[in-house]
């Protein structure tokens, strides 16, 4: 049985890779007043100078994410002279963590396992980044991990301070929060507040026509034709706009597709033995699971 099921190869999809969560779609829509507002506070690295920094603030699954994710990938395309290294918090939460990310992206490698100091680390990307003259643009996704303990200040001080000791290294930082209860104005030590000053872009939760436009447009991608019906593709829309988070709808697409790709394979063979449902059939499927 296992055997079977894993050399099955029919499926419902047509790009799986559309509905998973780091998926940056190459059309991307209702963010560009927020692309652009990140993109001027970046444009002063373009002619050399230090770039300005950002608070990303908004519900989850509003598009911050891959909104800074769209800009990056614009300015990697556009220019040689701006390292842009993008740190998910919840996974390296510590200033450790995140400059042996920046220092990664710099060198291509890791820093030492064993013995080596945060200062260390630092100075090594501050150095490559003097080296390479390129200005660094610091992405601090779900900063709110680095609340615990003031982590957040212990990593934005020295970033923001390194012209002080690296007298042409230049850093700007696009901090993303998507706890509404932050109290900015408390969070950040003076000695912070007084470099950081950053502009706020705020992202707020996608209307009803644009959650129904862009899942509309992932099921175009992500299945074949005629697997989601308009009557399902809605109760998706109805349900992302409940939870107020775009994530919910993408998650329940993926679901229920592979849930329903799954009982075709087991409960519907053709008598050649490959897997072809009626269209019918699998809506039928999708639909009961959308409503559990």
């Amino acid at each position: 049985m296992t055997k079977k099921l894993l050399m099955w190869d029919e499926t419902l999809f047509r790009d799986p890779l559309v509905f998973e969560i780091d998926y940056v779609p190459e059309e991307f829509r209702f963010r560009e007043e927020q692309i652009s507002a990140l993109s001027f506070q970046i444009q002063p690295a373009l002619r050399g100078a230090r770039p300005l920094n950002s608070l990303c603030r908004g519900p989850p699954g509003t598009g911050k994410t891959t909104s800074v994710k769209k800009l990056f990938e614009e300015i990697e395309e556009t220019t040689n002279k701006i390292a842009c290294v993008h740190v998910n918090c919840k996974i390296d939460n510590t200033r450790y963590a995140i400059l042996a990310k920046v220092y990664k992206h710099l060198g291509g490698h890791q820093p030492q396992a064993t013995g080596t100091s945060f200062k260390q680390v630092y100075d090594a990307a501050c150095r490559r980044l003097q080296k390479d003259d390129k200005t660094l643009i610091l992405c601090l996704d779900d900063a709110n991990y680095l609340l615990y303990e003031n982590e957040i200040n212990n990593v934005l001080y020295p970033l923001l301070r390194v012209h002080e000791e690296y007298e042409s290294v230049r850093v700007g930082v696009i901090v993303i929060f998507s706890d509404m209860d932050v109290d900015f104005s408390s969070i950040f030590e003076s000695r912070v507040a007084s470099v950081l000053r950053p502009t706020e872009v705020f992202f707020a939760p996608y209307s009803a026509a644009e959650v129904e436009e862009i899942l509309r447009m992932r099921v175009a991608q992500g299945f074949y034709p005629g697997v989601v019906s308009e009557e399902m593709l809605q109760l998706v829309v109805d349900q992302t706009i409940r939870a107020g988070d775009l994530r919910v709808g993408i998650d329940l697409l993926k679901r229920a597709g592979l849930s329903a790709g799954m009982i075709s394979a087991g409960h519907m063979r053709c008598p050649s033995g490959s897997i072809s449902p009626p269209s019918s059939a699998r809506s039928g499927m999708m639909r009961n699971l959308f409503l559990e």
